[in-house]
């Protein structure tokens, strides 16, 4: 005997996947505390991987010339490659139960739809943290050269990528004598050549706590920095926005991330920091794909994506509503040189 069909009380256009992905980017727009790092260009793609053709091409001073001489061929070299890179795939469920439709969907009631609208909101702000958590976390990652996911599975090491080895600075903090003001400008400059060319509007670091610390406690910088502590509190601006001597403005990187799991998981190394540029155009790039979905094949890529329906896996005939996200997105820098690595001491 067939079964009854059963009605899911989301089966509206308010609800569609459509709906959905424009509410939960809409979410992920509003609370950005956790992205502090804009320094990424948002890149929509149409794939689920990347191809980038780098030109390097070699300029230097001019010679003079006669005007009536032929003219000469540049004797600049050009190296041509390309690079393909998959774009990782992230995706995380969640049910709404019997139980909770229970009180929540009443069909006699004209406030139904918002109370399921309600429902369906706190679901996807719950995933949406999970999202965003990942995104810093992968922020981090690409600033650090290496980016792993929640299980400390590396994806991409940039600098194996590239086949280059990444620059280090010891600020030398331990040591009394050492002229801090130097050592910002040696690291300012390796970020600089590191970009070859490229255009940036300054040097940010991101700390951990110690490496902070010991650099604002420093002789040659615990007066300037109490200095900016009390100018900063005058103005009713924080000091957690930042700190800037040598040209690099200086911040802590405090979000503790942690897996699905519980596990913690590492950021910025104890006594480290990483100096990375800020204001480019052409180096720190946000590849979006689309989602895994019939609808969304060879379309421009969302930040987000969302849908829900009737859990047909389930043996006890779709008793819950399976509400799903995924992103599919890399955080990816195209000149890892200008990622240098601090170190305390």
């Amino acid at each position: 005997m067939p079964q009854p069909l059963v009605q899911n009380p989301f089966d509206s256009d308010h609800f569609s996947h459509a709906n959905l992905t424009e509410t939960i980017s809409y979410m992920d727009s509003v609370d950005n505390s956790l992205n502090l790092l804009s320094v990424f260009t948002p890149s929509p793609i149409s794939t689920t991987s990347f191809s980038v053709r780098e030109i390097e091409e070699r300029s230097g001073v001019l010679a003079f010339t006669d005007r009536q001489a032929p003219r000469v061929k540049s004797s600049g070299k050009s190296t041509q490659r390309r690079r393909y890179i998959e774009v990782p795939h992230f995706t995380d469920d969640t049910n709404i139960s019997v139980q909770e439709l229970q009180n929540y969907n009443n069909p006699n009631n004209p406030n139904n739809l918002e109370s399921l609208a309600n429902l369906m909101n706190q679901k996807l702000s719950v995933l949406v943290n999970s999202h965003r958590f990942t995104l810093e976390f992968m922020m981090i990652g690409c600033l650090k050269g290496r980016i792993v996911d929640g299980e400390g599975t590396e994806f991409i090491d940039l600098f194996s990528e590239y086949k280059i080895a990444q620059q280090v600075v010891n600020f030398k903090l331990n040591v009394s004598t050492t002229k801090v003001r130097s050592m910002c400008d040696n690291a300012y400059q390796k970020v600089y050549e590191g970009l070859q060319n490229e255009r940036m509007t300054g040097v940010r670091a991101l700390c951990s706590r110690s490496f902070f610390d010991a650099f604002v406690e420093h002789e040659s910088v615990v007066e300037v920095y109490r200095g900016y502590e009390k100018a900063q509190a005058r103005l009713g601006d924080r000091v957690s926005d930042g700190f800037t001597f040598g040209g690099i403005t200086f911040q802590v990187q405090k979000t503790k991330f942690k897996s699905k799991n519980g596990q913690e998981l590492e950021t910025i190394p104890d006594g480290e920091a990483i100096l990375y540029p800020d204001g480019t155009s052409n180096t720190f790039f946000d590849y979006q794909a689309p989602a895994n979905l019939i609808s969304e094949v060879n379309t421009l890529g969302k930040p987000l994506y969302a849908s829900q329906g009737l859990d047909h896996s389930d043996p006890q005939k779709a008793r819950n509503v399976v509400v799903e996200t995924e992103s599919n997105r890399l955080l990816f820098c195209h000149r890892p040189k200008a990622l240098v690595r601090a170190k305390m001491s």
